[in-house]
């Protein structure tokens, strides 16, 4: 792969060949998006970084050398273009913020805009991408709507409704935050004053960079490309060898972080004895036995397209027509319109989830309100309560089901004497490390003797225990197959340790080390809320499949636990999902006994159905002209 990558390269630089650069950015992209976007943690300035970086691909292609290896190169690349975005974008905004203060423009709500002002960019980014591009076309580009519709590909009407629903959304966004506002004072306030003239001296770097014939550069991207350029230049000077790219590597890692943490840098350093052992025992710190978490999770992904919806579609219709052979052409075309605008709700890219878990030691219970499913109706009838709960008690002494659930709408239960695959969103890792990324943290450390008891398809990491020896090597930075450092940082103004592990760890004695080797990427940072050690937040790469997770804590309660929990997720095809859980309530050890909070209820008027076998058995039928089906 790497001498065809070169192959393409020179192909490139000899002849400006389109096709080999377009197969060398379909080959590499979705490695530089990831490496940016865990360095920025901005989805739009991670696609600026990666078409800078493939700038600075094609005007450096005639001086890249036989032997280089391009996705490390374009790794490096990558840091070196966040790095410098980073340091941009500070730089934009202190001097935006100069020019709006020395603007002479008259100010209609000057009080109303300063309230509005360090909450509206956290809003917008609650929109759609349809609403969001309507409500910047019209109020910062100050479009009439019959232009924002031209813009967007749709009529006036539709342009005028997508700016109707994102201001609605953003009313509702600044309410939650104590700001109330009409969506016309939002729409006045916005117009006259989101957008301010550049300075000069910004004006003046812009220019025009083309990657491939036809293409067209922003004059950020441009100026990041070239800023990007430099450094790698510079930095090949510096250092001149192959052998420093573990040194480049470490650095500017490091410069990148302290710069979206701190005003100075930091130096990394080896991490102490101490350090580890208190890392290692956060790592494993087991699930709390006992807890309730109630939270409201808005899960954001990328829309179905229209053969996503009908491949749906159809898979359900085909499952329904062999159980339903006599189903009538009118009654299918009926059922056809309103599932297929099931899915494209469920399925539109923003989702709202209201949920309870309950965990009790092997027990688990989900109760759920999802917004997609279309039970407004049931959430107005039933404030307070839950359209749907499923719930596993294996082996519990108060019932002989291993598991059940609840439909409240249409009052049903139903009944299983087996297990079954429940969604859990495993609330209880925000008060810990994400259970990932302490998994591959704790690998280069793990003693393996205690290993051969174990569930091998079931691994505790509470149950896990630390090498002493390899504890000391990573703290000698002396282990062959990874490296631990430490940085001591400032995060949000406050001072947290910033743990940093490159490598690739055997799972078991006697693994294949290429499997893994140089395959992860996981950072911690480690701060101290209400007297106590917490994570703050971690990310973890997967180099080897290009998948980078991000997870960050926020707005901390007196008892050091956090009242937000954002977790991102980008795949090697690009996909990529977020959630951000508001927790409304936290229990840790409660006080409702197993019987209360997880034995199946009987209620008089539900159909209740034991579907062990598959076919459902009627055990009470509240409804005497449905007729009941009776077992031996």
């Amino acid at each position: 792969m790497t001498s065809d990558d070169m192959t393409l390269v020179r192909e490139f630089a000899q002849s400006n060949s389109e096709e080999a650069f377009n197969t060398l950015v379909s080959r590499h992209i979705n490695l530089v998006y990831s490496v940016a976007l865990r360095q920025v943690r901005d989805p739009h300035l991670a696609e600026e970084i990666t078409q800078a970086v493939f700038i600075v691909l094609a005007r450096k292609a005639n001086s890249l050398g036989p032997k280089t290896i391009l996705s490390g190169w374009l790794c490096r690349a990558a840091r070196y273009a966040s790095a410098n975005a980073l340091k941009m974008q500070r730089r934009r905004q202190f001097r935006e913020q100069e020019a709006y203060m020395q603007s002479t423009l008259k100010e209609s709500s000057p009080g109303l805009w300063e309230q509005l002002a360090p909450q509206l960019d956290e809003a917008l980014s609650c929109l759609s991408d349809k609403e969001h591009n309507a409500v910047v076309l019209r109020f910062f580009e100050g479009m009439e709507f019959k232009q924002v519709g031209t813009t967007m590909g749709t009529g006036e009407d539709a342009a005028r409704k997508r700016v109707d629903r994102g201001l609605e959304k953003l009313r509702k966004f600044l309410a939650k935050r104590g700001l109330v506002l009409s969506s016309a004072a939002i729409a006045a306030t916005v117009s006259g004053h989101a957008i301010q003239a550049a300075p000069l001296p910004l004006a003046k770097s812009v220019t025009t960079a083309a990657i491939v014939k036809g293409a067209t550069v922003s004059a950020s991207i441009s100026a990041l490309a070239s800023g990007t350029a430099k450094m790698v230049t510079w930095m090949k000077f510096k250092l001149g060898a192959a052998g420093a790219f573990g040194l480049i590597t470490a650095t500017a890692i490091v410069v990148t972080v302290s710069s979206m943490h701190a005003d100075e840098s930091h130096r990394p350093r080896a991490a102490t004895l101490s350090e580890i052992q208190q890392l290692f025992a956060l790592a494993t710190t087991p699930r709390p036995e006992r807890s309730q978490f109630v939270a409201d999770i808005e899960l954001t992904t990328p829309a179905f397209t229209r053969e996503q919806v009908k491949a749906t579609l159809d898979e359900i219709e085909n499952t329904l027509q062999k159980r339903r052979p006599n189903w009538r052409a009118q009654e299918r075309a009926a059922w056809r319109i309103g599932q297929s605008n099931a899915i494209v709700k469920a399925n539109s890219g923003k989702r709202i989830q209201h949920v309870r878990e309950w965990y009790s030691g092997d027990y688990f219970r989900l109760d759920i309100n999802d917004e997609a499913m279309g039970i407004e109706k049931f959430m107005r009838a039933h404030p307070g309560e839950y359209y749907e709960s499923s719930v596993n008690i294996p082996n519990a002494p108060f019932s002989p089901y291993a598991s059940y659930q609840v439909n409240r709408n249409l009052r049903d239960l139903m009944l299983f004497k087996q297990e079954r695959s429940v969604q859990r969103n495993q609330l209880w890792q925000a008060l810990q490390i994400e259970e990932q990324a302490a998994g591959v943290l704790i690998l280069p450390l793990l003693d393996f003797s205690n290993l051969k008891t174990m569930d091998p398809h079931h691994f505790d990491l509470s149950k896990m225990r630390m090498d002493d020896a390899k504890a000391q090597q990573l703290s000698d930075q002396s282990n062959p197959s990874g490296r631990l450092e430490t940085t001591d940082e400032k995060l949000d103004g406050s001072k947290v340790t910033h743990f940093c592990l490159k490598g690739g760890f055997a799972l078991l004695p006697g693994s294949n080390p290429d499997v893994t080797s140089n395959g992860f990427q996981v950072d911690v940072w480690l701060g101290q809320v209400s007297g106590k050690t917490v994570c703050l937040q971690e990310s973890m790469t997967n180099q080897m499949q290009h998948v980078a997770t991000f997870s960050k804590r926020g707005k901390f309660n007196k008892d050091g636990q956090p009242t937000v929990w954002t977790i991102s997720t980008v795949r090697a095809d690009s996909s990529f999902e977020t959630r951000k859980v508001v927790f409304k309530k936290i229990e840790v050890n409660p006080t409702f006994t197993d019987e209360e909070a997880f034995a199946p209820v009987f209620a008089p008027d539900y159909m209740i159905s034991d579907v062990s076998s598959g076919t459902g058995v009627i055990l009470q039928n509240p409804h005497p002209r449905i007729p009941i089906a009776i077992s031996n």
